[in-house]
């Protein structure tokens, strides 16, 4: 699947937003340096004259993030319709900072984000994605505990279960560590599934070879 290139939801000037607090319109991309795509529309219409900063370089009712989330990093713009800041509040080590949720079919195109519990330095790791419905909730935390290779059996670094869900397969991940310089989370045992192709449900360290 390639990257998309506008955001996933579709402008409707019906929706208007709960509260001047509202999230009321997200921005994205993808690599290094990031280069953000612009939505196709807010996603509900600030209350009052209030405009949101829709694709905007102002940054007074917006939040800029960086996620890191299977290997690759995006850039993520949230805009509201009243000025916003970043928590005063540190992170905490493995804390669920944000949560995000998108379409199970295609969850890479997340369309609602949650602000930021607290402020962290560094990108955002994924932590856990899981089927909620028709939807994917994916958790973000600021950082993960290394991966001790320091053992006689590689260290396992992700979690996966697969579950059938209105007759298809859907799959859950959850990050239990990072790996170290010189090792990447791409070793896998195999499950069988009945009628299915075997696929990997626990991720280890192994030593990448560039």
């Amino acid at each position: 699947m390639g990257l998309p290139t506008k955001a996933a939801w579709t402008a409707d000037t019906n929706v208007q937003c709960t509260s001047y607090d509202a999230l009321c319109d997200m921005s994205f991309g993808f690599g290094e340096p990031s280069t953000m795509l612009p939505s196709s529309g807010p996603m509900c219409i600030c209350p009052g004259d209030v405009t949101c900063p829709r694709n905007s370089s102002d940054q007074s009712q917006a939040m800029t993030l960086e996620l890191i989330t299977s290997g690759q990093k995006i850039t993520l713009r949230l805009s509201y319709c009243s000025k916003k800041s970043y928590p005063d509040r540190k992170c905490k080590p493995d804390e669920i900072t944000m949560r995000m949720r998108g379409p199970l079919d295609s969850p890479i195109l997340l369309t609602v984000a949650d602000a930021p519990n607290c402020t962290c330095p560094e990108p955002l790791v994924l932590h856990s994605s899981k089927p909620d419905g028709v939807f994917i909730v994916q958790e973000y935390t600021c950082g993960k505990p290394m991966c001790n290779i320091n053992r006689s059996d590689p260290p396992v670094c992700e979690r996966i279960r697969s579950d059938v869900i209105s007759g298809r397969y859907v799959t859950s991940t959850e990050v239990q560590c990072q790996c170290p310089l010189g090792f990447s989370c791409s070793g896998f045992k195999l499950s069988g599934l009945p009628g299915r192709k075997s696929l990997p449900e626990e991720i280890t360290c192994e030593a990448a070879y560039y």
